[in-house]
């Protein structure tokens, strides 16, 4: 029964890896202009957890690591350190933890990503096979996504549409936006 269960979450960890490589760039809510969204987010920390519950699972059984000996695992820890002492002794440890969109991805937004890399190093390594399932996921991912966007500016609707600056509305409030300056030749020009 153990060895079942062991197998499952593994088997599992990898599923959720791959559901993360093809879910995460296509998540979107009805404002998908957004690149931090709490749906996007919430796929990508749940993904990582189950993947790295699969790797754990995984050492356990085998009571070995499942991941190489890596020469930049010695710096990532002293980073990782780092940030997480200055999380500590931060004047808004939750802003430190979680991040703040545009600003700082915090804590968390280092260690999802070396978490989602140990863990794809650790299924795919010994079976560089399964990089082909990641590879599938994102490739999916970009279709799926570039059709949305085609069918988005073939009917002329949803969020890839440019707003008129009368109608669009600017964050929480409602009201015209700033018109960006269209060209980067007229923005970097002195004289005028």
């Amino acid at each position: 029964m153990r060895v079942r269960l062991t197998l499952a979450l593994v088997q599992g960890g990898f599923a959720a890896l791959v559901a993360v490589c093809a879910l995460v760039p296509i998540v979107f809510t009805r404002s998908s202009a957004e690149a931090f969204m709490v749906p996007k987010v919430t796929v990508l920390w749940l993904g990582t957890v189950l993947a790295v519950a699969g790797v754990v699972a995984w050492s356990v059984a085998a009571r070995r690591s499942p991941l190489p000996r890596l020469r930049i695992a010695l710096p990532l820890g002293v980073l990782v350190g780092l940030t997480t002492v200055a999380t500590v002794f931060s004047t808004s440890p939750v802003t430190s933890f979680f991040g703040r969109y545009g600003r700082y991805d915090g804590l968390l937004g280092l260690l999802v990503p070396l978490l989602l890399g140990g863990a794809v190093v650790a299924y795919c390594w010994r079976a560089p096979l399964r990089l082909i399932w990641i590879a599938g996921a994102l490739v999916l991912s970009g279709v799926v996504g570039l059709g949305h966007v085609t069918i988005q500016q073939f009917i002329g609707a949803g969020p890839t549409r440019a707003p008129s600056p009368s109608t669009a509305s600017s964050g929480l409030t409602s009201g015209p936006r700033p018109t960006p300056i269209p060209t980067v030749t007229r923005a970097c020009d002195r004289s005028t």
